[in-house]
């Protein structure tokens, strides 16, 4: 039986858990990825080492040297003093918990999302679900909608990422001045240049070419 103990993020970008297994307390395990999520990929990963006999600190010291995959909350650099953040997130649900865990693993810092919907007809079904999503972040750009080739129908063509902001300034006080749309990647770079400050957490998040923006920044 696994059991997790005072689990708290450190706001140095680092969350703590105590774990006890087995009626066993295994101490003190450190993350460099944030969110809950994280956090059970981590006690499965615990379990199975422990089944094949690895050596906790052995296990502790792997955990704590993982910094994550290509674009799942992946570190990518600086831009203008904001710390930059590659994320592959793009259903609702993910893209809120992902914001969650960068309120808390940042405590106190201002969280820039840029997100790049992906497909419209993914983007029409989940309309609702999407303009509360971005409740927790302070400042937000929305480009267009990622168009899949082969697997959008006209009919779909109708939502833009523009309708998004137009909602979500009616629904959301506290974004009502810091959203913007951005028509195309260039004029999301653009609007990037414009509006982001030193100790930002510059957040870009999405499944289709958003990645790029966040690749250019940093080079």
């Amino acid at each position: 039986m696994i059991n997790v103990i005072g689990l708290r993020s450190k706001g140095n970008g680092m969350s703590k858990f105590k774990m006890v297994y087995n009626n066993k307390d295994l101490g003190e395990f450190i993350l460099k990825v944030p969110g809950l999520f994280n956090v059970y990929n981590a006690l499965g990963a615990i379990a199975l080492g422990l089944t094949l006999k690895i050596p906790i600190e052995t296990i502790k010291k792997s955990l704590e040297n993982y910094s994550g995959i290509w674009r799942r909350f992946e570190i990518k650099g600086e831009y203008q003093k904001a710390l930059v953040i590659s994320d592959y997130a793009h259903h609702p649900t993910a893209v809120k918990a992902t914001i969650k865990a960068t309120k808390s693993f940042y405590p106190g810092k201002r969280i820039f999302m840029v997100f790049q919907p992906h497909q419209h007809n993914r983007t029409k079904k989940l309309y609702k679900d999407f303009l509360n999503s971005f409740d927790e972040t302070d400042m937000l750009i929305l480009s267009e909608i990622f168009d899949v080739a082969g697997r959008e129908e006209k009919k779909d063509q109708t939502v833009s990422s523009l309708n998004l902001v137009s909602d979500i300034k009616k629904n959301n006080k506290k974004l009502e001045n810091n959203i913007f749309y951005a028509k195309d990647l260039e004029e999301t770079k653009k609007l990037i240049d414009e509006k982001v400050k030193p100790n930002d957490i510059l957040l870009i998040m999405g499944a289709g070419d958003i990645y790029k923006v966040a690749d250019d920044l940093v080079k």
